[in-house]
């Protein structure tokens, strides 16, 4: 009987021991690419305070913009959240398909309308494209998020574009990515393989006539100063993927999980607000210096969208019909 109080105390201590463990202090270190004024900047922003807030300060996060400890090397960055030496990162899905080739479906042309498209869809992911994402954690890479991104446009120094005819002749600089560079040659449009840091002086000399960006893009890196013809026509969707240290990952209580997947999905609310905002004033912005606008409509966009075919073909043949299908299906039920 003079044992028990004893044994109370050490259950008493092993208990006050393990809250204090499950309490400890989580510290995450997240990097992006993107400048401190950036639309990554403040989504990654929102994920700090509303982690901080809603753990009640157990877990914080420490940004590291302009991808400062890789070089702004996103292949880097990524092996640094992979050899966990960064636990969070974010990036274009086109990096995560270095990994899993599956993942180019988020970038076939014409997949999405729009930005609200994509964020419609963002949050009822169909299982076949939820489980080309788990193949990232074969590579210690763990999906915690999505995020709407502008989608890709095109400028030019030459012509406006509203028919695949316009197209001839022209030199765009795209991304050194063979599936945009397959993506390119299936719209007839000689594409060039540039360094983002090249596009400018590239146009200047007449090496291209133009490029393939988004809208806040161009106006960010001025491009629309050397090529002043804008087609809106949103042909290669975007996204940005949120992921974190799988090996990390599996160490945060499922508490602490279910709340940075929360977090992250509504820094995307968001992202897509500012991205919105930035566009309708970087347009404005572009049109007062001269750059004269293209807006395609759904019929323009149509015999595009028949040349593009065969990045379709190919895409389901590297998915499967099957899941390729199922993919498609479950976009067109968020149109």
């Amino acid at each position: 009987m003079k044992r028990r109080p004893m044994f109370l105390l050490l259950v008493a201590a092993c208990l006050c021991l393990t809250a204090q463990v499950l309490a400890a202090p989580i510290n995450l270190t997240f990097q992006h690419n993107s400048s401190t004024g950036h639309t990554w900047q403040a989504g990654a922003e929102f994920m700090a305070r509303e982690l901080a807030v809603r753990t009640d300060g157990q877990v914080s996060m420490t940004i590291y913009p302009a991808g400062v400890l890789a070089g702004r090397d996103w292949k880097r960055m990524l092996e640094q959240v992979q050899t966990g030496v960064v636990d969070m990162m974010i990036e274009f899905p086109g990096a995560y398909a270095t990994l899993v080739d599956e993942i180019w479906v988020m970038h076939t042309p014409f997949l999405f309308d729009d930005m609200d498209h994509f964020d419609r869809f963002r949050y009822d992911i169909p299982p076949q494209l939820q489980a080309y994402f788990d193949k990232l954690e074969d590579y210690d890479v763990t999906l915690v998020g999505l995020w709407p991104r502008p989608f890709r446009q095109h400028v030019n120094s030459r012509r406006p574009i509203r028919t695949p005819e316009d197209l001839k002749g022209i030199k765009l600089r795209m991304p050194a990515v063979s599936f945009f560079l397959d993506t390119a040659a299936a719209l007839g449009i000689e594409a060039i393989p540039l360094a983002s840091g090249e596009i400018y002086t590239a146009i200047q000399l007449g090496t291209v006539d133009g490029e393939d960006n988004s809208i806040n893009i161009v106006y960010d890196f001025k491009t629309y100063e050397v090529a002043r013809y804008f087609t809106v026509w949103d042909y290669i969707p975007d996204a940005v993927l949120v992921v974190m240290n799988s090996a990390k990952w599996a160490s945060l209580p499922p508490d602490i999980q279910k709340t940075i997947r929360e977090v992250a999905m509504e820094a995307g609310d968001l992202v897509l607000k500012l991205e919105k905002e930035h566009e309708v004033r970087n347009i404005e912005r572009m049109k007062q210096e001269g750059v004269s606008f293209t807006f395609l409509t759904e019929q323009e966009k149509e015999p595009f969208r028949e040349m593009v075919v065969p990045i379709w073909d190919k895409m389901r043949a590297t998915l499967g019909a099957e899941d390729f299908d199922a993919i498609i299906k479950a976009i067109d039920a968020k149109r």
